[in-house]
């Protein structure tokens, strides 16, 4: 180990003195016992104590303007240790650095020095820290916090920690009156909303509210409600639940959490209808696949006494047809251009089996309330079915209940 030289000034004659102060200062420490491993520097020319090794006491800060001379350090922390170190002071001047004489230890002005600077800044940082740490009152960190959320008023991880923030406070943070001001207008409007659509002004007013005061519990409340007559229920319960957070210990915290059942309750019924929707709306799609501008001539007949006649060949009075146009099924006839009527009437439709007729499955009834009878004046009905490929569609034609006839028809186009 390197050696260092140290001044040969001797300060024996400072010992008695810096034994004194050393005494003073550890009987000054609060408490009867000195902490273990605690050691204590003596100047060696002056009577003024240095800071402790570990534990630096504001009285002793002040000890560092004194000019930096050898000193000892008693390792074992007791006065007794302090005052025999204090009597080896004249042995440490041709000793090398930091060695012991009787357990005590001898640190060179250097030494010294290096450990006062890396106190200071150990000192100062901490301070640093400390001002840094309290730099935002809770207030202002409160305000900071709000000014972002109306930034960004859809960040409801944020809006929460306001809401927790807000309930810390002491005593609590005020509603502004601008805030009010959007409140009352937004009760007002609701109170007069007759329709879903007229929900949507007092559902702005209180989010504005709220973007100014978002620890508000009594706006949550009632935005919720609001939220669940215009049937967005999603949003209803997370304003609600908003409530409940903003003001846990309050009254109307029970009725905030029944109205969430009831909203749940509704929630789910709107969801089961709307999924019975979709399945009926998925079943018509399949009803009505492939059907639409299709054309189907009828193929034969088979009329109440069993006989079949045949509706293609070139000798009969006319042709059948049915066409199927969206949701709806008519049927007509088409007189054979080779007979005497046909030759009267040559083109187009020229009667009409039934009208227009919508449909929304594929077995499906069309009445008339006549066309059948001695009269012609009886209710008609005609039983249609179409087969999953859509290629056939077979109609019994019943009058007053009764058989008259069967049809059946084949795609043509």
């Amino acid at each position: 180990m390197a050696r260092v030289a140290l001044p040969t000034q001797a300060p024996v004659a400072h010992a008695t003195r810096g034994q004194e102060a050393l005494t003073t200062a550890i009987r000054g420490v609060p408490g009867t016992a000195v902490p273990e491993e605690i050691g204590m520097m003596v100047l060696a020319d002056r009577h003024i104590q240095v800071p402790a090794v570990r534990h630096m006491r504001a009285s002793v800060v002040d000890a560092m303007q004194v000019p930096v001379v050898p000193a000892i350090q008693a390792r074992e922390g007791r006065v007794k240790d302090v005052r025999r170190c204090a009597s080896n002071i004249s042995l440490a001047q041709s000793l090398p650095v930091r060695r012991r004489i009787n357990n005590c230890q001898f640190l060179t002005q250097e030494h010294l020095v290096k450990f006062t600077m890396k106190s200071l800044v150990l000192f100062f940082g901490a301070l640093a820290l400390m001002n840094t740490s309290y730099a935002d009152s809770p207030r202002e960190q409160l305000n900071q916090m709000v000014e972002q959320l109306q930034q960004n008023p859809t960040d409801n991880a944020l809006r929460e920690k306001v809401i927790k923030l807000a309930l810390e406070l002491k005593p609590a943070p005020a509603v502004p009156e601008e805030a009010r001001r959007h409140f009352v207008m937004a009760a007002t409007l609701q109170k007069q909303a007759k329709t879903e659509a007229d929900y949507d002004l007092p559902i702005q007013e209180y989010g504005k509210a709220l973007l100014i005061a978002p620890w508000w519990s009594d706006a949550y409340y009632n935005l919720g409600i609001a939220l669940e007559l215009k049937r967005r229920y999603t949003e209803a319960i997370g304003n609600l639940k908003l409530s409940v957070l903003a003001d846990p210990q309050g009254t109307g915290v029970r009725a905030a959490q029944d109205k969430i059942y009831a909203i749940e309750a509704e929630q789910e019924k709107a969801a089961s209808a709307q999924a019975a929707a979709q399945a009926a709306k998925v079943s018509l799609d399949a009803v009505y696949a492939g059907l639409d501008g299709g054309v189907w001539q009828a193929v034969y007949m088979i009329d109440q006494a069993g006989q079949r006649w045949d509706f293609t060949g070139p000798n009969v009075l006319s042709y059948v047809y049915i066409e199927i146009h969206g949701h709806e099924m008519t049927g007509y006839y088409v007189f054979n251009p080779n007979t005497a009527v046909g030759r009267v009437n040559p083109i187009g439709r020229h009667l009409t089996t039934f009208p227009a007729t919508a449909f929304s499955s594929r077995q499906f009834i069309i009445s008339q309330t006549y066309g059948c009878g001695p009269s012609g004046l009886q209710p008609k009905n005609f039983e249609t079915n179409i087969s999953q490929d859509g290629h056939n569609i077979t109609q019994v034609e019943k009058c007053n209940g009764e058989n008259m006839s069967t049809k059946a028809f084949n795609r043509i186009r």
